[in-house]
């Protein structure tokens, strides 16, 4: 049985290496002897992006209306940061309302409260179903069924992405979710709302997972941290603000959100579909054309070996295929590498993800104005993501995501610290400033590890890591207004956060960097090491000998 095993490891390494050498022999010059075949370059799936143009005009749109459909998703994740305020209410006992001497009470002399009278203009969640006293705990629940649906979605979406294709999956799911989102502000009652959040945090949670490895398979290596940055999440972020104040009811947000996103699924008619995914499906032709039209796009002529590098990609998976068959979830524990680098990335987006939406939706204990606080959180973004961007150009994923989690864990151990000592005239300043700056360093880290977490999967898997990624960072985002509650248990909260964020940066050490490293299409047969550099030039490889 041993003999067979390593005979079918030669085997499967032999096909590898001929399908190397094939196209070697395929590409080279016009009148080349024996060693310049020999000494010619392994043409791979970069050389060809970096031939049609790395980041071009094509490149440009193709990111900017993928990341468009960002816009829907940023309201849905935010409606609850103002559909979970809590206006100032007065009890109503048996009809008769108690007056303004028990302002946020649930009971009036031992008799408990029949309904409530909230103030202001604000029509939210809580004041529309009276999510006050005994109800407290639907906020809550609404928040993580919206993330349980999230997880669904992420789930889904990793299959589909690789039975569908990156392109259908992504904009029929973001169809679904505008849907959804209109249903959902139909909603007759608190439960029907809870239950649609589930439907639309689906269609949420399946866009998350189809749109960032997307575009990266479209850029050249050192273009790929570019998508740190994501300008409509910004964009999306500040218009529901913006919209926030100025309607103050959480079923216009809905339909705001809507007219404004619409425009996103113009995007079905320019964005083409993967090439990586098209080549490893057996559909190299129409790989060739997507190349060609991305070619055309930026001025550009289609390299002439284009559909013999795909036809190369095409063979090697196949063969690995006809042994393997078809991937699931379960390929990213196989083997001592895949098993690490999956159980850290889940780790990681759970962690960053509990302390990011712990503080997203606590926004409303944090003092001072709401509207302003929610536009704050949108202006944080902006230059902690350019900050990432750049330390992941220079230095690479691991040292941006340790610098971002260390600064965040800083600043949520200095909330807690003045919760302990500060006094209560400066108290809430110092917390709202420490936890803003630990919200923008939680979001460049999370724009880092979306980067990492698409680079360091190969292809045929890249959506299934993607996707577990996702789940990870939801149960720690189901799980976040229970734990991480700023509302009822401030101090523990951070205190949660801070050690957690301090585990995250210990375990993120002994990730594998990504930067400057071609990202791979298939699994590796044995156990080795995924994301090795790929050199540009290569001899014609050595066929490995079996070990008996």
């Amino acid at each position: 049985m041993r003999d067979l095993t390593a005979l079918s490891r030669w085997s499967s390494a032999s096909t590898t290496a001929l399908a190397a050498a094939r196209l070697r022999l395929r590409t080279k010059a016009p009148g080349s002897g024996e060693a310049a075949v020999k000494d010619a370059p392994i043409r791979t799936f970069e050389n060809l992006i970096d031939d049609v143009g790395g980041m071009g005009k094509f490149q440009i749109m193709l990111v900017l209306m993928i990341d468009s459909c960002e816009l829907l998703v940023s309201w849905s994740l935010y409606l609850m940061a103002f559909g979970g305020y809590v206006p100032e209410y007065t009890c109503t006992v048996d009809g008769l309302p108690s007056g303004g001497a028990h302002i946020n009470q649930c009971q009036v002399n031992g008799t408990s409260c029949s309904s409530f009278d909230f103030a202001g203009p604000e029509s939210t969640v809580v004041s529309e179903w009276g999510l006050v006293c005994d109800l407290a705990w639907g906020k809550r629940l609404i928040i993580s069924m919206q993330m349980f649906g999230i997880m669904i979605g992420a789930v889904m979406a990793g299959q589909l992405s690789d039975y569908l294709g990156r392109h259908k999956t992504l904009y029929l799911c973001y169809t679904f979710l505008m849907l959804s989102t209109l249903v959902c502000a139909f909603s007759q009652s608190w439960i029907m709302f809870a239950i649609m959040r589930v439907f639309v945090g689906i269609g949420t949670g399946s866009i998350f997972v189809s749109m960032y490895p997307y575009p990266m398979e479209f850029l050249s290596m050192r273009w790929r941290a570019l998508l740190c940055i994501r300008p409509f999440w910004f964009v999306g972020v500040g218009s529901f603000s913006l919209a926030a104040y100025i309607l103050k009811d959480w079923q216009y947000l809905h339909f705001a959100g809507l007219v404004l996103s619409s425009p996103v699924l113009i995007g079905w008619f320019y964005v083409p579909e993967s090439i990586r995914w098209l080549a490893l499906k057996g559909r190299s032709d129409d790989g060739v054309k997507v190349l060609e039209l991305v070619a055309k796009r930026n001025g550009r002529k289609a390299p002439a070996d284009a559909k013999e590098v795909l036809m190369a990609m095409e063979e090697i998976e196949r063969e690995s295929k006809e042994k393997h068959g078809s991937y699931t979830y379960l390929d990213l524990f196989k083997g001592t590498y895949m098993l690490k680098i999956t159980l850290i990335i889940f780790a990681n987006w759970f962690v960053i993800l509990m302390s990011y939406f712990g503080i997203v939706y606590g926004v409303s204990s944090l003092g001072g104005n709401l509207y302003l606080f929610m536009f704050l959180l949108c202006v944080v973004e902006l230059p902690s993501e350019i900050m990432a961007f750049l330390i992941n150009s220079k230095l690479g994923r691991k040292p941006t995501v340790m610098a971002s989690v260390s600064l965040a864990a800083i600043g949520t151990l200095g909330c807690m610290l003045a919760y302990e000592f500060a006094s209560e005239n400066v108290r809430n300043k110092v917390i709202g400033v420490l936890s803003l700056m630990s919200y923008g360093f939680l979001s460049a880290a999370w724009s880092t590890m979306m980067v990492w977490t698409s680079e360091i999967y190969p292809t045929v898997v890249r959506q299934l890591g993607f996707a577990m990624a996702t789940v990870g960072g939801r149960i720690g985002s189901i799980i976040a207004p229970f734990v991480v509650n700023l509302d009822s248990m401030p101090k523990e909260a951070y205190v949660i956060m801070s050690v957690a964020l301090g585990c995250c940066i210990l375990a993120t050490f002994f990730l594998p960097e990504s930067k400057g490293k071609q990202m791979e299409d298939s699994l590796a047969e044995d156990d080795s090491h995924c994301n090795k550099v790929a050199p540009a030039r290569a001899d014609i490889p050595t066929l490995p000998r079996p070990e008996f």
